[in-house]
């Protein structure tokens, strides 16, 4: 997988934290190579690894995790596509 190629099927937002939902974690990228803190770019080791996120900005769960944080039910945001199967 490269960085910036990736979408996203279960992608859901609680507290201003991104829970990517899947049951074959080994399918996703680092959460490294998905998102940064969006804090302003500097040069050097130590302010690469500041951009870094932790589970406080983005955490990939489960299926039944997910379920157990965040009910069965859920609220699509305007302007955000949606695909049925």
């Amino acid at each position: 997988m490269f960085a910036g190629w990736t979408i996203f099927d279960n992608l859901y937002i609680l507290n201003g934290i991104i829970y990517v939902v899947t049951d074959d974690r080994d399918s996703m990228p680092d959460v490294s190579s998905i998102l940064s803190k969006g804090i302003r770019i500097e040069p050097g080791r130590d302010a690469e690894l500041a951009r870094l996120p932790t589970d406080e900005h983005i955490r990939i769960i489960s299926t039944e995790d997910a379920r157990r944080l965040l009910g069965t039910g859920a609220t699509i945001i305007d302007g955000v596509t949606v695909r049925f199967a």
